[in-house]
C-alpha cells in the first residue's frame, strides 16, 4: 500500500509540473538578471578595492605613518557596515595615538561599534581611553563586559590591564605586588610573557619575578627580546654580573645599551663609552645611545664627538636653546670662543635676555680668553648676581687689576722661588721660635723716675 502511495505522489507531481511545458523545459532568465549580476560584480569589486585600501591604512598605522593613514581614511567611502566598523576602529586608534581622547570616545561611542561583533574588538581601547579621561565608573562597566566578551581569546585573562585599572583607581602598590607575585612568569610565553615583564619594569616591581627566572624554559631564553628584558630586570635590581652574562653574546642595540649601563654604574666610563658606540653600530640613529654618549663625551674630553651627538639628538622645539647651549659649551672647550659666543648670544636673544647662569659663565670665560676685558667683566658680574662665587672674584679682580688679561698667557711663575720657599718654611714650622727682646731701659728705672717727678710736684 505504501509503495502505491509513493508512486501516486510521484505521478501527481509530474502532472502538476507538466501542465506548462514552457516552464518546465524552456525556462528563461528574468529580464533584469544581467543587471543584477553586474551589480553584484560591481559590489564585489568595490569591496575588494575597499579591503585593499584598508590594508594600506593598517600598514601605515603599524609603521607610524599616521598622516598617510589619515589621508587614506579621508578618501575611503565604504558602504558595507562591516567595513565601516573597521574604518571607525582605525580612526579611533589614530585619534588615541595622537592624544585626542575626546575624539576617540566620540568614535568608539558610535552605534555601529556597540554591535556584538564589533564591541569586542574595540572595548579594550575604549576602556583605556575612558580611564585616561578619568571616567573611571563608566570605564569599569565597559571593562567588565569586555573581559566577558574576550574570555575565550586569552587563557590567562587580561591581568596586565586589570593591574592598570587597579593603579588608576589608586589602589596600593602592596596590592599590585601581591597580584604580580601570583603570576608564574615561567608558565607564560611569547607576547604575554614579555607583557608581564614590561609591566613589572614599568611599576618598579620586577623583582617579584626574579625567583621564577630559574624555571624559564629554553624557548624563553632563545627569544632575544625576553633575554633583553631579563637582563634589564637584573640590571635594575643591581645584579650586574647576571645581567652581563645573560646579554654578553647579544649584539642588539638594547643589549649593547644595557651593557653600557652596567659599565656606567661601575664608573668604568671608557668601557661604557665604547659600548654605547657599539649600540650605534647596531642602530645608527639610536637616541638612547646618543643621550648616554653626550655626557660621557664631556667627562672623557671628547669635545668634537660631543658636538656631533648634540646634532644627532632629537630635541623638541622647546629645548632648542638647551641644545644650542650644549653646542656652545663644547665649542668653548675646543677654544672656538667666537663660535661659542655667537651661539650663546643668539640664545640670549631667543630667551629675551633672561639670564642663565651656565650661559653667563661660559660667556665670561670666552671673553676673558679672547682678552675682551669689558665684556668679560660684564658677564662676570651677571654670573655674580646669580650667586657664582668664582665670577664674583673675577669681577672684583678686573676692577682692581684692569691689565689682568695681559698675564693670562704668562709662563713665568708669579711668585719667585725664593719668596715661595720662605712662605713654605713658615707653613711647615710647627713650633714658633721664641723672639729674644733686647732691653734698653730697665722697668725699675722708669718707675724710679716717675716717683721722682711726683715728688718734685
Amino acid at each position: 500500500m505504501k509503495i502505491i502511495l509513493i508512486f501516486f505522489s510521484f505521478f501527481l507531481s509530474i502532472c502538476i509540473f507538466a501542465n506548462d511545458k514552457s516552464q518546465r523545459w524552456n525556462y528563461k532568465l528574468p529580464s533584469d538578471f544581467n543587471t543584477s549580476k553586474n551589480s553584484i560584480d560591481s559590489t564585489l569589486k568595490q569591496n575588494s578595492n575597499d579591503i585593499y585600501q584598508l590594508q594600506n591604512i593598517k600598514f601605515n598605522i603599524l609603521n607610524g605613518n599616521l598622516e598617510n593613514a589619515k589621508i587614506l581614511l579621508n578618501t575611503t567611502d565604504v558602504e558595507s557596515q562591516k567595513l565601516k566598523a573597521i574604518v571607525y576602529r582605525y580612526q579611533a586608534i589614530i585619534s588615541f595615538l595622537e592624544g585626542k581622547l575626546q575624539e576617540t570616545e566620540r568614535i568608539l561611542g558610535n552605534k555601529i561599534m556597540q554591535f556584538q561583533n564589533n564591541f569586542g574588538k574595540v572595548c579594550l581601547l575604549r576602556s583605556l581611553n575612558l580611564y585616561l579621561l578619568n571616567k573611571d565608573s563608566f570605564a569599569d562597566q565597559i571593562w567588565a563586559k569586555c573581559k566577558i566578551d574576550n574570555l575565550a581569546r586569552r587563557k590567562n585573562g587580561y591581568k596586565w590591564f586589570d593591574t592598570f585599572a587597579t593603579l588608576k583607581t589608586k589602589k596600593s602598590l602592596k596590592e599590585i605586588r601581591k597580584d604580580l607575585s601570583n603570576i608564574s612568569i615561567d608558565n607564560t610565553s611569547g607576547d604575554e610573557q614579555k607583557m608581564y615583564l614590561k609591566l613589572g619594569l614599568y611599576l618598579g616591581l620586577s623583582e617579584v619575578f626574579i625567583p621564577r627566572f630559574k624555571f624559564l624554559g629554553l624557548d624563553s631564553l632563545e627569544d632575544i627580546q625576553v633575554r633583553e628584558l631579563l637582563g634589564l630586570i637584573y640590571f635594575r635590581n643591581k645584579k650586574f654580573q647576571l645581567a652581563y652574562q645573560l646579554l654578553e653574546d647579544l649584539n642588539t642595540v638594547n643589549a649593547e645599551i644595557i651593557k653600557g649601563n652596567i659599565y656606567l654604574a661601575q664608573k668604568k666610563y671608557e668601557l661604557a663609552y665604547a659600548q654605547y658606540k657599539l649600540a650605534l653600530k647596531a642602530k645608527s640613529g639610536s637616541q638612547n645611545a646618543f643621550e648616554r654618549l653626550l655626557p660621557l663625551s664631556w667627562i672623557l674630553g671628547q669635545w668634537q664627538d660631543g658636538i656631533s651627538y648634540v646634532n644627532q639628538l632629537d630635541f623638541s622645539a622647546q629645548r632648542q636653546n638647551e641644545a644650542d647651549s650644549l653646542r656652545a659649551a663644547f665649542h668653548s672647550q675646543l677654544k672656538n670662543y667666537q663660535k661659542s659666543n655667537q651661539i650663546l648670544l643668539k640664545v640670549r636673544r631667543n630667551t629675551n635676555f633672561v639670564e642663565n647662569l651656565e650661559n653667563t659663565q661660559i660667556l665670561s670665560y670666552n671673553f676673558l680668553s679672547l682678552k675682551k676685558i669689558t665684556q668679560a667683566q660684564d658677564f662676570a658680574e651677571k654670573s655674580c648676581f646669580l650667586n657664582d662665587g668664582i665670577n664674583c672674584w673675577l669681577a672684583f679682580k678686573i676692577q682692581q687689576w684692569p691689565l689682568i688679561t695681559q698675564y693670562l698667557d704668562e709662563k713665568s711663575k708669579i711668585v719667585p722661588e725664593k719668596t715661595l720657599s720662605f712662605y713654605k718654611n713658615l707653613i711647615n714650622d710647627k713650633e714658633p721660635k721664641t723672639i729674644k727682646d733686647t732691653i734698653y731701659i730697665e722697668q725699675s728705672d722708669v718707675d724710679l723716675l716717675d716717683d721722682q717727678i711726683i715728688n718734685l710736684r
